[in-house]
């Protein structure tokens, strides 16, 4: 399924609706998903709190307990859905393109997808392929149009430092 869909499944579970209810000032702040699994993990940020709580997506939506946030400096930005008319399967193709295209030689072993509001980036698609050759893709796509905002081939054993 995609993002949009399980988003509104979530918003219609009766679990969801007393969490939230109780939970007023989060707000939506990413869709993650890694192909192989293909659950959607839906997180909500709690700007009063300073953490994060994800919704597992799966055959039932499991509430996992509020986490820590990874972030650089600031607050979590809210997505804007209405900046989101890039299906992930879209986004994907993309991601694909951009492989067979600028990396030809590049096998891809896992996808990981994010939705979210990046500083600098705004709502995009972060996608990060991870390849045999013990490599890492980062792509950023605007979440609107699709167009390509970044992308990087790092080593794995670099994934993560400050480009």
């Amino acid at each position: 399924m995609e993002f949009i869909e399980e988003y509104k499944r979530l918003l219609e579970d009766e679990s969801f609706k007393g969490w939230k209810e109780s939970n007023k000032p989060c707000y939506l702040s990413h869709g993650f998903i890694m192909r192989g699994t293909d659950v959607w993990q839906i997180g909500f940020y709690d700007p009063d709190n300073d953490n994060m709580t994800a919704f597992n997506m799966g055959a039932t939506i499991d509430r996992l307990p509020a986490e820590e946030v990874f972030k650089k400096d600031g607050s979590v930005k809210m997505l804007d859905l209405k900046k989101v008319s890039l299906s992930s399967i879209d986004a994907e193709k993309i991601g694909d393109s951009i492989i067979s295209e600028k990396y030809p030689g590049e096998k891809v072993i896992k996808k990981i997808l994010i939705v979210q509001n990046l500083p600098d980036f705004e709502d995009v698609w972060n996608m990060t392929f991870v390849l045999a050759s013990m490599k890492a893709l980062n792509i950023k796509l605007d979440a609107a149009s699709g167009k390509v905002l970044h992308d990087h081939l790092s080593s794995l054993f670099e994934f993560g430092k400050k480009e």
